[in-house]
């Protein structure tokens, strides 16, 4: 397979991935704790439960109420080896039957400080990560863990709706709860295609990606360089868009504050101009970098 068919794939399969559906998902964002507990009002379910930046070397428990069968999670990481890259992972299940199944993953993350738990991911947005963490998806029906998501839409039917929530944890995680109105969730399951593409497509286009090799691989460096390009943007628009006058404003003071350092009037000057020119410049550099990084990008993708 042609390698720029497969990079073009990777790069524009998040915009395929958002669901079509424009079913309304709310989210409870219980912040950053230790132990949580979230019961969802009459009239809604809960589909999906994160926590987030939890560091390693820790145990987290789930407990989640299926409307009185209880389903328990609980998740044991840490880090070991060189420079503590390599990160493993036990995760252990508990039907309202009484039945326990583990799985565990090991996977060679140097750059990563803490981990992500995604239970029932419900892809509702990109995730804005600056690609510093490992993120681990948990599905229950059947049960299984992946460093990638398994349902690359949302499809209710094989998710297991929840009316409440625990979660307790031995370091702080950001938790976070997605839920819809029950009359939703009816209503996706009894759609035969919920989603922009079919269960059976998405089961073969990933069947399609891991039957390539390193495929897996190429994909999880890419989304973290996803990940690390759309941070790269969100705080270039942050810093010279959304608070343009107050850096503005900074800049201007420390430049006037450094020029007077100086007590000939041309010199103040000169400083003065000089740290203009040094901004400018700056700001021109890296406009250029972008650009040539898109350009390359596209001559790179541009078929021979």
């Amino acid at each position: 397979m042609n390698i720029r068919i497969l990079v073009l794939f990777l790069f524009l399969l998040p915009i395929f991935m958002i669901p079509a559906s424009a079913t309304d998902y709310y989210t409870a964002d219980l912040g950053e704790v230790t132990e949580a507990n979230y019961t969802v009002e009459d009239g809604y379910v809960i589909t999906s439960i994160y926590a987030t930046n939890i560091a390693f070397n820790s145990n987290q428990t789930f407990i989640m109420d299926a409307y009185g069968k209880i389903y328990t999670i609980t998740v044991n990481s840490s880090s070991f080896g060189t420079l503590n890259g390599w990160k493993s992972f036990f995760i252990q299940l508990e039907t309202p039957e009484g039945q326990i199944y583990n799985q565990s993953l090991e996977v060679l993350e140097l750059l990563a400080q803490d981990y992500d738990l995604r239970i029932q991911y419900t892809l509702t947005q990109l995730d804005e990560g600056i690609g510093l963490d490992v993120d681990i998806y948990v599905y229950l029906n059947p049960f299984s863990i992946d460093l990638i998501p398994e349902n690359m839409n949302l499809v209710l039917p094989y998710y297991i709706a929840f009316s409440e929530v625990q979660f307790y944890s031995t370091t702080q995680a950001h938790v976070e709860v997605i839920y819809m109105t029950t009359e939703d969730y009816y209503e996706i399951i009894e759609e035969e295609s919920p989603s922009i593409l079919p269960q059976f497509l998405t089961d073969a286009v990933r069947d399609l990606i891991y039957s390539i090799p390193y495929a897996q691989e190429m994909f999880l460096i890419f989304s973290k360089l996803y990940s690390l390009f759309y941070t790269f943007i969100s705080l270039f628009i942050f810093i010279f868009v959304d608070n343009f006058l107050l850096i503005f404003i900074l800049f201007e003071s420390f430049t006037l504050i450094y020029a007077s350092l100086s007590r000939d009037i041309l010199q103040f000057f000169s400083r003065f101009a000089k740290m203009h020119i040094e901004l400018f410049n700056f700001v021109i550099s890296i406009i250029r970098s972008i650009v040539t990084t898109i350009s390359s990008i596209v001559q790179a993708l541009k078929p021979t």
